[in-house]
């Protein structure tokens, strides 16, 4: 299992990748990723932000969703040719991204709503959401979308750039319009 605790500590299991160094050089390029320096402003500015408890749980799991797809994109690049490793971003979850975008939109509407249940997060797939929204504005727009998030944490751009490529291309894994008007 790979690990970043605290945007400081790396756990790594080297077993893994003994005689694979391209992979070893991959996870250790998507966990320094997490390791980065975030000013001290943006990250206050990020917490009172969404100070009520609502949009606070919500804007936790946007922001994990993310950074996990910034980081599988810098591990996997923007097509991904190889299962990862660790099993947790494959091809066989990207083509279930549908069935993920369902979870997420219910996820995030029972959270606007007061229903919130944390057992149902596990049937999330916060890599391979997040490899695809990343990927998408990134093989469309570039990096600069993504450098916003990156340097300050304010992902509303992401989402609202996302949901307009979806709907331009009229792609099917989207959040739906009541869960983007609620969060942007």
């Amino acid at each position: 299992m790979e690990v970043t605790l605290n945007r400081n500590c790396v756990f790594i299991n080297y077993g893994n990748y003994i005689g694979n160094k391209e992979e070893f050089i991959k996870i250790l390029s998507h966990e320094l990723y997490h390791c980065r320096v975030i000013p001290m402003r943006y990250k206050l500015k990020f917490l009172f932000k969404y100070i009520s408890k609502k949009k606070r749980y919500a804007y936790s799991i946007l922001g994990k969703i993310i950074e996990e797809g910034i980081a599988c994109l810098i591990q996997h690049g923007a097509i991904l040719s190889k299962d990862d490793l660790s099993g947790r971003l494959t091809r066989k979850n990207l083509s279930h991204s549908k069935e993920q975008f369902d979870i997420l939109n219910r996820i995030l509407l029972d959270i606007r709503y007061g229903n919130f249940d944390r057992s149902y997060l596990k049937r999330l797939n916060v890599y391979s959401i997040g490899y695809l929204i990343v990927t998408t504005i990134y093989n469309e727009i570039g990096v600069l979308p993504l450098d916003i998030w990156t340097m300050n944490l304010d992902f509303k751009g992401i989402i609202n750039t996302y949901n307009k490529l979806c709907i331009e291309k009229n792609l099917p894994y989207r959040f739906n319009s009541e869960t983007i008007d609620w969060l942007i």
